[in-house]
């Protein structure tokens, strides 16, 4: 019915990825070590931090959409 469409339209899933050993958070809420599928993501704009296992932080701002999104942290690169 068109509830489950409406919902659709308001959550998705973000996939988060790193090159090495890392801790995501997305929002102030840490959801674990890379990769991570984190799923009922709300549509919008939301904050990953990324920190591996030296203390390198790598900040970025995702749009997520209806469709699933996937962010990669690269820490080969300074």
């Amino acid at each position: 019915g068109t509830a489950s469409v409406a919902l659709e339209a308001i959550e998705s899933t973000l996939t988060v990825t790193a090159s090495t050993d890392a801790e995501i958070t997305i929002d102030g809420t840490r959801v674990g070590p890379a990769p991570v599928v984190q799923n009922g993501v709300r549509v919008g704009t939301h904050e990953v931090i990324a920190v591996d296992a030296a203390g390198n932080t790598r900040r970025r701002t995702v749009r997520v959409t209806a469709q699933p999104s996937v962010l990669h942290f690269d820490f080969s690169t300074r």
